[in-house]
């Protein structure tokens, strides 16, 4: 544990006094978001989760609105089909507005969706 007081005259840019605070911490990563309306076409402010001390999303781990064709329109949206599909989803999320920062990977589900739709088997 650091001595108390050991940065005191330490130079800086901004000090926030912690005096009679319970707790004071940088923002929280949701690194399981599930965001992914609200941060394109909802509340972009995402209240709930700002307000518990999250500033970072990511999304994708299982599915993602990108990129979308034909055989994956359950899982995808076909505003973000093509190559390019992916960028296009973030961007938009991007023009939304957003209260927190985003990120996303490429959600597996996803992708074998945009290989094989819902068809059972291998891959």
């Amino acid at each position: 544990m650091t001595p108390r007081g050991i940065l005191a005259s330490a130079p800086t840019a901004k000090r926030i006094d912690g005096e009679g605070r319970l707790v004071l911490s940088p923002g929280f990563l949701d690194i399981q978001s599930h965001s992914r309306d609200a941060l394109l076409q909802g509340d972009g402010r995402v209240v709930s989760k700002v307000s518990q001390g999250f500033t970072t999303e990511i999304m994708g781990e299982g599915s993602s609105n990108a990129p979308a064709n034909a055989l994956n329109s359950t899982e995808g949206d076909a505003s973000f089909a093509g190559p390019h599909g992916f960028d296009r989803w973030l961007r938009a999320m991007k023009a939304h507005g957003s209260s927190v920062n985003f990120g996303s990977f490429v959600g597996q589900g996803t992708l074998r969706a945009y290989g094989k739709g819902m068809a059972a088997g291998k891959a």
